[in-house]
């Protein structure tokens, strides 16, 4: 009697023209029925997977962390144009004048005051008290002016009361008065960091250490001397680097920034690599991008059902099942994942199915070609 089929038949434990199967082949197909009726039978008993319903997945997303949406107007961030800067206690400036300002000439005749044309320089350090002295004028107070302002002051104060002409008085800072803080923690630069008066401040103290590294920092604190812990400065870090205030220093504050661990979400189950990823604040994924992260699910078990799972504030873990595709409002390309959420696309009866059918069928084809003609 003729043979049914062609050579491949042999895979599957059929007689090919006048050959008979030997044992090994009918073994392998005695398996192979066995195994799909087994599948079949599991699938059919199994029934679909149960999709959560929309008022679930809606209860579902109020559960968990949430990406925060700060107002970009009420944060303090520094002037786009700096301010002068102004004269303190401690400042050792230099003043550039003509050198004929001095007693005698100052009691001249007015018709016969004139100022000189030689110049020199004259180098005072501001005193506790915000003062300098000067030649003719005595002391004088200057804390809190700026360079262009104190300039101006001068020249009114020897002109027209001392010199018949406005002289030409041009001021430089050759030494600023700094004060020391310590900045640690989730910083570019940390260590012992030498400010002016104009850098007394948060933000302009971060910048100075090279600002908040760029993982981000949850916040920052400044620790002042004789301060219990209940009054430490806690201020608020939002788009991983921006601080939302920015108070003033004091000499020999401690800031200490506190680093964020980078925000996560895990993907396991029938994907291709399963694993941790992280979930910067700046970005929003659904799920089905957080599979994508993985990279994508298992081909040949193409699943149709993705779990979520997301801890609650009390530490007890719920779930959602959706379904990988269509544009459902369950489906997962619609729904957004939080940090912290875990992404299952677990196995079903009918994903084993598809993976016990395809490796059966594999081992079969390699079977049947070692049995031969």
């Amino acid at each position: 009697m003729p043979g049914i089929g062609n050579r491949r038949g042999v895979q599957f434990g059929f007689s090919t023209g006048k050959r008979r199967a030997g044992p090994r082949s009918a073994i392998l197909a005695n398996c192979l029925l066995f195994g799909l009726g087994v599948c079949i039978g599991t699938v059919m008993l199994s029934g679909c997977q149960r999709v959560s319903t929309v008022e679930e997945l809606t209860e579902f997303q109020l559960v968990g962390p949430k990406h925060e949406d700060t107002d970009v107007g009420t944060l303090k961030c520094p002037e786009s144009e700096p301010k002068p800067y102004r004269l303190v206690a401690g400042d050792l400036v230099q003043l550039e004048m003509p050198t004929v300002m001095s007693a005698e000439e100052a009691f001249l005749p007015e018709g016969q005051r004139q100022a000189g044309e030689a110049r020199g320089t004259y180098s005072c350090r501001v005193d506790e008290t915000g003062r300098i002295n000067l030649p003719i004028l005595g002391s004088v107070e200057v804390t809190g002016r700026a360079i262009p302002e104190l300039e101006a002051f001068l020249t009114d104060q020897y002109c027209p009361k001392y010199l018949h002409r406005k002289p030409s008085i041009v001021v430089r800072v050759l030494e600023y008065k700094t004060s020391t803080v310590v900045i640690i923690g989730g910083i570019e630069n940390p260590g012992v960091h030498k400010l002016r008066s104009d850098e007394m401040s948060l933000i302009a103290a971060l910048g100075k250490a090279g600002g908040i590294i760029t993982t981000g920092a949850e916040n920052v604190r400044i620790l002042r001397g004789g301060q219990s812990e209940e009054d430490v400065i806690i201020v608020k870090v939002v788009y991983q680097t921006i601080p939302v205030d920015d108070p003033k220093l004091e000499p020999g504050d401690k800031i200490v920034v506190k680093a964020t661990e980078l925000p996560s979400f895990t993907v396991i189950g029938l994907v291709r690599k399963p694993g941790k990823y992280p979930y910067p604040s700046s970005e929003r994924f659904n799920v089905m991008q957080a599979i994508a992260h993985a990279g994508g699910m298992d081909s040949i078990a193409s699943p149709e059902y993705t779990k979520v799972y997301r801890k609650t504030a009390d530490g007890k873990v719920i779930s959602v099942t959706l379904k990988t595709g269509g544009e459902s409002g369950v489906s997962a390309s619609k729904v957004e994942i939080k940090p912290g959420d875990v992404v299952a696309v677990e196995q079903t009866a009918l994903t084993f199915t598809r993976i016990f059918l395809s490796r059966i069928l594999n081992v079969g084809v390699s079977a049947g070609a070692s049995v031969g003609p």
